[in-house]
């Protein structure tokens, strides 16, 4: 039978690796904290400092490889600065007037695109072009954080249990 900080871990990690999916939400970082709380409760029997920091190192990185990996994918395609912006925007906009789970990447695409499109002296095919690059950019970055996720799970459930 699990104990209770068991259970406590496998929510905040099921809760961290399915909020990896989605831009801006802290999926590596409640990874970090359930493992941090798992071991408070478990007086530290399992995780040393050297683990937890490493576990900290990798939730630093996918939080900070998301914003990365999406401004590159949209300059790798020619966005200029205000579809880069633009593209950040739209991916809140599109997270709130559009819950949906394809409603950051609409909004992300539509972002760019617009800024592009009113900021910039370029064709449509540009900024259609930049749009593009956002899109692929923010997925990008979502599998990114998706797979540190994993390896966070990983590490924690060998650390656990073997």
């Amino acid at each position: 039978m699990l104990n209770l900080q068991t259970w406590v871990l496998i929510v905040l990690l099921s809760i961290g690796l399915l909020g990896s999916l989605i831009p801006n939400m802290p999926g590596s970082t409640l990874i970090f904290f359930g493992a941090l709380i798992y071991g408070w409760l478990d007086k530290f029997q399992h995780f040393s400092p050297w683990f937890l920091l490493i576990l900290l190192f990798m939730t630093a990185g996918g939080a900070i490889g998301q914003y990365f990996i999406t401004g590159m994918g949209a300059k790798k395609f020619g966005a200029s600065r205000y579809g880069i912006i633009g593209a950040i925007i739209g991916l809140f906009v599109g997270l709130f007037f559009i819950p949906m789970v394809g409603g950051f990447l609409v909004g992300t695409f539509l972002g760019a695109v617009t800024a592009e499109a009113i900021f910039t002296l370029k064709n449509q095919r540009e900024v259609l072009q930049a749009g593009l690059g956002a899109l692929l950019g923010t997925v990008g970055s979502l599998l990114f954080e998706f797979f540190i996720s994993l390896v966070m799970i990983t590490l924690i459930t060998l650390v656990i249990w073997f």
